[in-house]
């Protein structure tokens, strides 16, 4: 089970000791200009390391800049969502990117 937009409303540290959680989405608002954001770094920093003692992934919303991206890799957060890697598409179009998507690692 993922915990969806970690760190924002409903999101919070109190859901991870309530549900049999696997991984937790880290919020888009986080991410944003995160390499111009030393707070955010900070937060990023510290919900990553309650993630790994808690043994959870950690996958990062809304990525949009590869300064963005680079950031996150750099601290520990290996899976990414947002319109750097591709936008929102019908499932049609989703096969055929994913085949050529494929081709390409």
């Amino acid at each position: 089970m993922h915990l969806d937009d970690f760190g924002t409303g409903y999101s919070s540290l109190s859901q991870l000791a309530r549900f049999p959680i696997d991984a937790i989405k880290l919020d888009q608002v986080f991410v944003r200009d995160i390499h111009k954001q030393p707070v955010s770094q900070s937060l990023v920093r510290a919900i990553v390391a309650v993630a790994q003692a808690l043994n959870l992934q950690v996958i990062a919303e809304g990525v949009e800049s590869a300064k963005e991206d680079a950031f996150l890799t750099k601290n520990g957060i290996n899976e990414r969502q947002g319109f750097l890697f591709a936008k929102p598409m019908p499932a049609v179009a989703f096969e055929r990117w994913y085949k050529r998507y494929l081709k390409r690692a």
